[in-house]
This record gives C-alpha cells, structure tokens and sequence, in this order.
C-alpha cells in the first residue's frame, strides 16, 4: 500500500467481514475523526467477477436537512460494496460518530433476489466510543418491487454495531496502529402476490454481513462482504431468479491521500 500523502488527521468510514492473526484489545486513548474536501482513498475489489478497482473521494460540503455534510464520490461506477454505500452520500461527524443520510442500494449487483433502495438520515454507521458488540443502530422498513411482473414486498432491517479493536492489524504486508472495526448486516423478507394470494418467497434471513476495518489517521483499510440467500425453489423459479446465491467480496486500500 502506497501512502501519496500524510497529514495527521482521520478519516472514518464503514460498511464488511474480518481476518487478522492480531489480537483484539480495549482501547482507551481517543479516536480523533476528522473529513476534509479533496482526501481520497482507492481500493482493490476482488470477488466473483475478478478483481476491479474503485477510486473514493472527499469532493464538498452539502446541506441535507439543514445539517452540513462531506459529500462522497467515485472517480467510476463503484464496484466495492464500501465505496457504493457512500457514493453521492453525506457523512458528517457527531463527538465519536460517523453519521450517513442519503441512499444505501443494494441488490442484483450484489446477487440479491431484488435491487432495493434504503434511504438513512444520520444512520449511525461507526462509533468510536461503543464497546465491542454493543448496537449501534437499527432501521427497519417495507419496500414494494415488480419482479418479472409479480409484485413483491420487502421487509428489511439494517443494522449496526461495533465490532473488535486492535492495537495493531496487518493487511496484505501492511500493518497499521489502532484499527477498529464496525459491522453492518441487513436481514430481508419477501413475500410475492401469485395467483391472487401472497405467499413468502423469502423467510427473514440475514443477506448482508458486512465488516469495516478503520485504522486511525487513515479511514477504511479493508472491508469484507458477504451476500447470500436461500428462496422458495417454485416462487424463485416463477420470478426468474437462482433460488440461492452467495458472494464473496474484498475491498483492500491500496493508495490515499489524507488532506
């Protein structure tokens, strides 16, 4: 990993699973969380479809609700589910808190049964504070698709919470200082209208389990995602869609540049 440019101060983002031969340990000194225009971050995805690469910036400050946020971009459509949870999002910093309002799409890109889209507002997606395992936040709603002409219902919940913390954490020969980790995952129910009834295509299952690992000074330095469900064979078949899919995904930084 190639540092470009280093000035101390932080960048903190989430969204997934985790590997280290490190030991996870308290951490009682702060974890100063700092956003500044023109920081950006680039990471190498690799999954099913090969290994991609996605470029995240700092490009403005935006009003959303009459709060002041850090507008996130890509260079190009991103292909890491970290980079497309914050693309043309906002994220502002609360004391400890790392604070999401915009939209979270999710779905067929990820081999999902459904694309969906979940609006946030200040959804809180890190905290520096929070004991390991502790909830950070939840959110929960029904979103109604169409599905090769069958209307379908989806109930969902998004969640958080913060995951382990480390004194030190290698990554691919790397090893950065006071890393902690955050955990998002999403659990999904579907029900499907088929010849005038309505029957469950999806029993509640968790399809999302994502872990963030942010080191301090720095922002994400790996995120591991995985996507995966199981659906009624006959519905699946009805709507066109595999009844069960998994995938793997991991985003690795390999150069940044912290104004």
């Amino acid at each position: 990993m190639k540092a470009i440019k280093f000035i101390p101060c932080l960048f903190l983002i989430i969204f997934c699973s985790c590997s280290s031969e490190d030991n996870s340990s308290s951490q009682a000194e702060p974890f100063n969380l700092s956003l500044n225009n023109g920081s950006y971050w680039t990471y190498n995805v690799s999954g099913q479809n090969g290994t991609t690469r996605d470029s995240l910036y700092i490009s403005n400050d935006t009003l959303i609700n009459s709060k002041t946020y850090k507008k996130f971009k890509t260079k190009d459509i991103p292909t890491g589910f970290y980079s497309s949870s914050i693309n043309n999002n906002g994220v502002r910093i609360d004391n400890n808190k790392l604070l999401l309002s915009g939209s979270l799409d999710v779905g067929a890109n990820q081999g999902l049964p459904s694309n969906i889209t979940i609006e946030m507002d200040d959804f809180v997606i890190f905290n520096a504070s929070s004991s390991v395992g502790s909830n950070l936040d939840s959110q929960s709603g029904t979103i109604q698709e169409n599905v090769n002409g069958y209307p379908i219902t989806i109930h969902y919940t998004l969640k958080s919470k913060a995951g382990n913390s480390y004194d030190e954490y290698s990554v691919e020969n790397e090893t950065y200082s006071n890393v902690k980790s955050t955990i998002i995952t999403l659990e999904m129910s579907v029900t499907a209208v088929y010849g005038g009834f309505t029957i469950t295509a999806l029993n509640t299952q968790e399809v999302l389990n994502s872990t963030q690992f942010i080191a301090e000074n720095i922002g994400v330095i790996k995120t591991n995602s995985t996507f995966t469900y199981s659906m009624d064979p006959f519905i699946a078949g009805e709507l066109g869609i595999p009844e069960t899919a998994t995938q793997n995904q991991e985003e690795i930084l390999d150069t940044y540049l912290i104004n």
